[in-house]
C-alpha cells in the first residue's frame, strides 16, 4: 500500500494541505494504539503497525519534496543514488552560490543584512523549482509517463537538496 493510498487520497503531486490533514486526523483516529488498548496483543500490534505506517505516510506526504520524490519513486523515477546530475544551469549557478556563502562566512556576521538577502533568494529560488516540478507531474499526468520525463524531474529535485544544502550552509555557523 502506497503513502497515498494509506491516507486516502489520489497518487499525485499536487495535493490539498487541510485535505492531508483531514484525512490523516481521521485515519488516525482509526487505528491509533490508545484506541485498541482493550484488543487482543495481535490487534494491539496491527494498530501499532498501522499507526506507525500512517505517520510515515503523513510525514512524506506532508514536505514537498520528500512527496516530489516518493512519488517519482512510485512512477518508477532513478533515485537520487542512481542519478546525481543536476540540470546544466544548476551546477554553475550553485557553485557560486557556495562561493558566495564561504565568503559571506568569512566576513560577516551571522545577522548581516547580506546573509539575509542571500537566504531570501535562495528560498525564492527553492520555490520557483518546486513549482517547476509540480508542473512537471502535472505533465507527466497528463502527457505519459516518459524516461525522459522522469530523468528530468529527478535532476530538479536533486537541485532543490542542493538548495536545501546550502540553506543550511548559509545558516549555520
Amino acid at each position: 500500500m502506497t503513502h497515498f493510498e494509506h491516507l486516502g487520497l489520489p497518487i499525485r503531486f499536487a495535493l490539498d494541505a487541510s485535505q492531508l490533514e483531514r484525512m490523516y486526523l481521521a485515519k488516525s483516529r482509526e487505528v491509533h494504539p490508545d484506541f485498541h488498548s482493550l484488543a487482543d496483543p495481535t490487534q494491539q500490534q496491527q494498530a501499532l503497525e498501522q499507526s506507525s505506517q500512517l505517520n510515515e505516510a503523513y510525514a512524506v506526504l506532508k514536505d514537498d519534496w520528500r512527496r516530489a520524490d516518493y512519488l517519482l519513486h512510485l512512477l518508477g523515477g532513478p533515485s537520487a543514488a542512481e542519478a546525481k546530475q543536476m540540470p546544466g544551469s544548476s551546477l554553475a549557478e550553485t557553485l557560486d552560490l557556495r562561493e558566495q556563502i564561504a565568503e559571506l562566512h568569512a566576513t560577516t556576521s551571522p545577522h548581516d543584512p547580506r546573509r539575509m538577502e542571500l537566504e531570501q533568494q535562495l528560498l525564492f529560488r527553492r520555490e520557483a523549482l518546486m513549482k517547476e516540478v509540480a508542473d512537471r507531474f502535472a505533465q507527466l499526468e497528463s502527457t505519459g509517463n516518459s524516461a525522459e520525463s522522469r530523468q528530468e524531474l529527478r535532476q530538479l529535485l536533486n537541485a532543490v537538496k542542493f538548495l536545501d544544502g546550502l540553506i543550511r550552509d548559509l545558516e549555520s555557523e
